[in-house]
Parts: structure tokens; C-alpha cells; sequence
């Protein structure tokens, strides 16, 4: 079976085509800025735009509208901000300080950089602010609707969650004289002629207009009433919304009893987890990679087909270490194996939706790693190491392929990768290092091997001088690769011994491990 039938994007397509097949389709995506967002949170708005990109592909008229959803009070500061932020809580995000001072909204703040990464992911998603449309009154009709029929929306919620609410819940939250919602509130009257709905607080009656945004329906129901109004034929959200009596239950039934609709299509996703932790990345305790972060350490393109590449329901483990190398080299060669981009729906040409073409070479991303570490990261010492130990028209050929790696290659070494893979060139004989007798013979003797050379060996030659002088000297494998690491790098591992000494000078090299064997 060929990949473009067996992709999830060509199946949800179809499925959409066919369930409406006239008119426009609109996919919707929404995101609380409650505090920074991580990689996990663009598994819902890059899957809300694969689709709507998807439907293009087969010429059906589609758009991504994605609402920031800064009506939500502030709930939790984020780690990282100053504990007298607690001040803010309650307030709604978009009336909130921005945490640097700047003058922007806490929601803006948060939203800008999510919004920059999209754009730079390729991204055709039409943004949307919840407060803006509650100020214009866009949903004064839902407010209406729902407090109209609040016993059925209440029997609604109650059923099909299974919970009980309160006696006196609303389907809608008020904002108070000090901006933040009111708690323990009741229903007293709504004036729909004037706009306007009555609460009792603390015995006192509160008059406020609902379609100036000074009232919000509660979240519940704000989903079905924007699925509604759009109206809305897709939507991606989290599992933990399609539970059994969950939220996009509750939604599916509200939407038809209340607001005379059909719910969109659901998509839901498992959460992205960092490797090695079970707990989904989360914004309020500052635990993730943001996705601009990601963007410096790898292209554009790669970090969309790490999010796409898999249906929705699968869920993913963003590794930074070795995996995080393998998956750089998987995708170049899933590219290479689709080097004719065109408007079929597959992985490849997904990937690249709006994207630059991510330039890479043939050469293994953790090898170029290898590589650039060993020339202390100078980017012509690198090309030089290669050209002498690959084949030099091809690292020649692919000199501007790699050149453009090293960057990503250095951000990721500083940021991510983990110590058993970062080294450095040691420019004087480490001062910590402590060999065996054993292991300072060995030394001495591989450098009496090494100054009697006139021209530079390849790797296969160090490869069995090591082996050959460990058995003089009666070491273990282990023990004759720790005293070359502590010599050059004064740490017990690094790369391919045979091939990593033969990327030196062999006078350069003769004189570290001379003195590194106290014979210098």
C-alpha cells in the first residue's frame, strides 16, 4: 500500500469531503495563554492547519481559525514569575500585565511567540481573540440561548458527564468591579432588549452588559456556541476532552439541543512527553521545549513532520539526545525517497507545506557532531577533517548542505544533547587525568608509532595500532580507549578511537600522548 494511501491526513480529508461535500469547511483550533507554550500545544494547531490544508489540496475552499481563548482568568502563575504575580489571579488574560512590562497583555505576551513560530512552520491560520469577539457581541445570542434554557443545559452537563453541578451554577462567568469573575453568583434577570444580565453577589444585584465582554459563557459552552457560529466542520483537541461524558461529549449534545447545530468532526491527540518522563509538558510548571527553541536546533520542515508524520491518536516523545539525531537523519532520507514535491496529501509534501526545503547533506547529523566537536567547532578544521576521511568530492559537492548544519548542530550541543556526547579538545594536557602504568606504556608506545609516520593515516590504521599495542601492554579494550580520551579530551569516552585519532596532526598527536605518558 503506497504511503499517500495510508496516511491519516488523506483518510481525515476524504472522510470531510464526503460528510460535506458542499461549501466552505472551516477546521478550528484553541489554546489558553495561560503561560508559555510548549511544542506539545502545536500538536493542536499544526494538526488543525494540516487539515484544512489537506481539504485545499483537493480544491475544497478551507480555512484554520484558531481562538485564543484570553477570556480565561489566570488560574496559576507559571514558574519563573515573581510570586507577587499572584495578584493577578482571576483576571482575565488579556487584561493581565505582560510578566516583562512591556505594555502587551499577558495573553499577547505568551501568544506572540507561538504565533512567530507558526509563521514560520507555514502555517495559514486566521487568528482569532476571544475578548474581541465578546466585546463585539458576537456571542451575546449563545449567552442568550443559554441562560434562556439554563435548566436544560445544566440536565445537559449533569447527564452526560455524570457529575452534579451546583444549585445556583450559570452557564456564564461576570466580571467584577476589580476585572476578575465573580464567584458564588446567581441568576437574578437578563434584559435582552438592553443586553444586559443581573447576578446576585453577596446579596447584592449586579448589572453588567453581556455584549460589551464583561460576560463569558463558561467554557463548556463556549466550545459548542463557537462550533456553532463558525460553524465548525474539524477540530483537533486533547484526549484528555474525549473522555467518555468529557467536554467534546457534553459539547456534541449542547450543540444540538441549544444551539440547533451538528458538532464538528473530532480529532483528538495524545499529548507529546519529553523521552523518559510520563507527565505531558505543561505551561503553568515551565516544563517543554517552546517551539521557537525548537526552531534554532532543527528546520522548520523536520519539526512539522515530527508532529504530523504519525495519526493524532499516537502519542510522541520528543528526545533530545541521540534519538533526536536519528530522527534528523530519518527525515532527510524519507525527503530524499520523495524528492518530487507536488499537491498529492502525503508525509513529504506536508512537511514542506510553506516550509523551506531544509537543505541537508548525506553526511549522519551525529557524525557531522562528531566531526564539528573534534575541530573545536571551526567550521573550515570540519570540512578538512571530512574531505580526509570521506570521499572528498562528496563532502565538496555537500560542503554548503553541511555548513548550514553546524549551526544547528552547535545550538543543539549547548542546549540539548547530553554530556555523554558533548566533548572538547583539550588545549593543554588535562591536569586531572590519572593513568595506570599499564595504560602509560600504551601511550608511549602509540606515540612512538605515530612520530615515525611521514604521511597521514586513515582510520583503519589507528583502528589496529591501538588493538595491536593494547595486547603488548595487556589492557582491555576499555582501558586503552580511557587513557586516549583522558589525554586529548580528559574525560574517559569520546568518539571512534581509530577514526578520531586520525583527524590530528600526528606530530600534534605524538607529543599529547608522549606527555601524557610522562615521556615528553
Amino acid at each position: 500500500m503506497s504511503e499517500q494511501k495510508s496516511f491519516w491526513l488523506d483518510d481525515a480529508v476524504q472522510k470531510l469531503d464526503s460528510k460535506q461535500p458542499q461549501g466552505e469547511l472551516i477546521v478550528s483550533s484553541g489554546v489558553s495563554p495561560s503561560g508559555p507554550y510548549h511544542i506539545g500545544h502545536l500538536r493542536e494547531l499544526l494538526t488543525a492547519d494540516a487539515i484544512a490544508w489537506g481539504l485545499r489540496q483537493i480544491g475544497r475552499n478551507a480555512r484554520h481559525i484558531h481562538f485564543v481563548d484570553d477570556m480565561d482568568g489566570l488560574r496559576k502563575v507559571p514558574a519563573g514569575l515573581p510570586a507577587d504575580f499572584d495578584k493577578h489571579i482571576g483576571v482575565p488574560l488579556y487584561l493581565a500585565p505582560a510578566p516583562d512590562g512591556s505594555g502587551r497583555s499577558y495573553s499577547q505576551y505568551y501568544f506572540d511567540e507561538i504565533h512567530e513560530a507558526m509563521g514560520s512552520l507555514g502555517a495559514q491560520m486566521e487568528v482569532v481573540y476571544s475578548h474581541q469577539r465578546y466585546q463585539e457581541g458576537y456571542f451575546s445570542e449563545s449567552i442568550e440561548a443559554a441562560i434562556e434554557q439554563l435548566d436544560e443545559v445544566k440536565a445537559i452537563i449533569e447527564e452526560v458527564s455524570g457529575r452534579q453541578l451546583p444549585k445556583h451554577w450559570l452557564p456564564v462567568e461576570v466580571q467584577g468591579d476589580e476585572q476578575v469573575y465573580l464567584n458564588g453568583i446567581s441568576l437574578d434577570s437578563i434584559d435582552k432588549e438592553s443586553k444586559t444580565l443581573s447576578v446576585m453577589h453577596e446579596g447584592t444585584v449586579k448589572t453588567v452588559s453581556y455584549a460589551t465582554g464583561k460576560v463569558k459563557l463558561n467554557w463548556r459552552i463556549d466550545w459548542p456556541a463557537r462550533w456553532a457560529l463558525l460553524p465548525v466542520a474539524a477540530e483537533p483537541f486533547g484526549r484528555d476532552h474525549a473522555t467518555k461524558g468529557g467536554s467534546y461529549d457534553t459539547g456534541a449534545a449542547l450543540i444540538k439541543k441549544i444551539f440547533n447545530a451538528e458538532p464538528p468532526e473530532p480529532y483528538p491527540y495524545e499529548f507529546i512527553n519529553l523521552k523518559g518522563q510520563t507527565k505531558k509538558m505543561s505551561a503553568s510548571e515551565g516544563t517543554g521545549i517552546t517551539p521557537l527553541e525548537a526552531l534554532q536546533v532543527m528546520p522548520a520542515a523536520a519539526l512539522k513532520d515530527f508532529i504530523l508524520k504519525d495519526p493524532p491518536r499516537k502519542q510522541l516523545f520528543f528526545d533530545v539526545g541521540q534519538g533526536f539525531a536519528r530522527g534528523i537523519d530519518e527525515y532527510a532520507d524519507m525527503l530524499r525517497e520523495n524528492s518530487s514535491p507536488g499537491n498529492d496529501i502525503n508525509r513529504a509534501n506536508l512537511s514542506l507545506a510553506g516550509t523551506k526545503m531544509p537543505n541537508f547533506s548525506t553526511i549522519s547529523f551525529a557524525h557531522l557532531a562528531v566531526v564539528y566537536q573534534t575541530a573545536q567547532k571551526d567550521d573550515d578544521a570540519a570540512i578538512n577533517i571530512l574531505v580526509a576521511s570521506e570521499d572528498e568530492s562528496k563532502i565538496l559537492t555537500q560542503q554548503k548542505q553541511i555548513l548550514e548544519t553546524f549551526p544547528l548542530i552547535d545550538v543543539w550541543l549547548s542546549k540539548w544533547a547530553p554530556e555523554k556526547l558533548q566533548f572538547s579538545v583539550q588545549k593543554s594536557l588535562p591536569s586531572n587525568i590519572r593513568l595506570s602504568e599499564g595504560q602509560r606504556e600504551f601511550l608511549a608506545q602509540l606515540a612512538d608509532d605515530i612520530a615515525k609516520i611521514n604521511v597521514a593515516e586513515d582510520a583503519e590504521w589507528y583502528h589496529k595500532l591501538i588493538y595491536a599495542k593494547k595486547e603488548l601492554c595487556d589492557l582491555t579494550p576499555k582501558q586503552s580507549f580511557e587513557a586516549i580520551y583522558l589525554s586529548i579530551l580528559g574525560k574517559d569516552h569520546g568518539p571512534k578511537a581509530g577514526w578520531f585519532l586520525s583527524t590530528f596532526d600526528p606530530g600534534w598527536l605524538s607529543e599529547r600522548l608522549k606527555e601524557a605518558a610522562g615521556t615528553s
